[in-house]
């Protein structure tokens, strides 16, 4: 489904080899342009390519800038009625973490390189972290400290200071190797121009502030290790305690993402991939925890749901690919989770999918495979997805 995000021209290759003088061949735009999905899928509508980074400016719900897993960096001023690519020149295409500065929304922050656990053949790594300054109209590679190859999972920036930003760096990419050297929790003290690795493990999954005690940030590592799991630090991110006290196992952990209550700032839900020696897409081994004091403790939630995908054959989960979870702002009882398709609770205990058009994924609500949901935080009515098919407004 990437490829409807990269930039595509197209010739008459009939003549490539006949026709020696190539100032004459005249090019004409195939792409990027949506396309009408297949007939049994009409109710998710025009789609293009696998959306990924997501970030929406702080005060106006309708500018929105993307990350394609492999189709570059794109804005939009009116909700996403229309696009502009803003990253035609960047050395990569791929990009995992967009982040806003909360005080000067001028300032972006991009990440490139998308992660993921299994399925390496089909991910696309990342050449550093790039800065605007100007909304997005030019930006520069501001730091080498990573090295030569990214994957960024997450970065955020602390709404107390943005001058200090955390990342969270993965990998994925089996074909480079196995806990690449950047991979871990990093941060910056000045607008990400330095980094210093505070948590020196591999695969680094998510990675906040918290809304209100500007001393206090999470984190979460998987790849199904002794020490994955969730993760609290007091000192704005310089060094994390695990607290893991009622989560799984940590050594079946592959990947889990969290999100935290805006109204109730205790209220955290976590969303993890868990398929231990099981390392298969089929199957359901996704599950999801909640904590109401802080990440402290956690207590499974709507045990025994299936929160992967329904085919007319069965369940299957894809949480090593495509896992999220966002907790609306005003209400810590409504939580969506993403994964082959969307579920939802309304009472912050039971999930079940969200499908109007049918009884199995091809009725879910947009295009399968969620990446990203994320909450305009000047009108929570507002909400976007980034999934296989694009990006879609609700």
């Amino acid at each position: 489904p990437s490829l409807y995000a990269n930039r595509v021209y197209q010739t008459d290759a009939s003549r490539v080899k006949q026709n020696a003088d190539r100032s004459n061949w005249e090019w004409s735009p195939k792409g990027p342009f949506g396309v009408l999905g297949e007939a049994s899928y009409s109710n998710w509508g025009i789609v293009s390519g696998r959306v990924r980074a997501m970030a929406i400016h702080p005060t106006d719900p309708q500018i929105v800038y993307i990350g394609a897993a492999s189709g570059g960096l794109w804005k939009t001023t009116d909700g996403g009625e229309t696009w502009e690519d803003i990253a035609p020149e960047m050395e990569s295409l791929t990009f995992g973490a967009l982040a806003i500065d909360p005080i000067n929304p001028e300032t972006i922050y991009a990440g490139s390189g998308e992660a993921r656990y299994f399925l390496s053949p089909h991910i696309y790594g990342g050449k550093g972290l790039y800065k605007s300054i100007n909304g997005g109209n030019t930006w520069e590679m501001i730091t080498d400290d990573f090295g030569e190859f990214t994957n960024f999972s997450d970065i955020t920036i602390s709404p107390h200071n943005p001058e200090i930003l955390l990342a969270a760096l993965a990998s994925g990419n089996f074909s480079l190797g196995n806990n690449l050297p950047n991979e871990g929790i990093w941060k910056s003290t000045d607008s990400g121009v330095t980094w210093s690795k505070t948590i020196d493990l591999p695969f680094a999954c998510d990675v906040k502030y918290h809304p209100s005690n500007e001393d206090t940030a999470y984190a979460s590592i998987g790849g199904m290790q002794e020490e994955s799991g969730f993760y609290i630090s007091s000192n704005r991110g310089d060094s994390w305690v695990a607290s893991n006290e009622g989560l799984s196992d940590p050594n079946i952990i592959s990947r889990i993402l969290f999100d935290i209550s805006s109204s109730q700032n205790n209220v955290l839900y976590a969303v993890a991939y868990e398929p231990g020696s099981n390392n298969v897409w089929w199957g359901t081994y996704t599950n999801a925890y909640k904590s109401t004091d802080g990440g402290l403790n956690w207590n499974q939630i709507s045990e025994g749901t299936p929160l992967g995908g329904k085919m007319t054959s069965g369940w299957y989960d894809q949480g090593f690919y495509d896992l999220c979870i966002a907790v609306d702002p005003i209400d810590s009882d409504h939580v969506l989770i993403g994964n082959v398709e969307l579920h939802e609770t309304t009472d912050g205990e039971f999930f079940s999918p969200i499908r109007p058009y049918g009884n199995t994924l091809s009725g879910s609500i947009v295009h399968v495979d969620y990446h990203n949901i994320v909450y305009a935080p000047s009108n929570t009515n507002y909400i976007y997805i980034g999934c296989d098919g694009g990006i879609y407004r609700s």
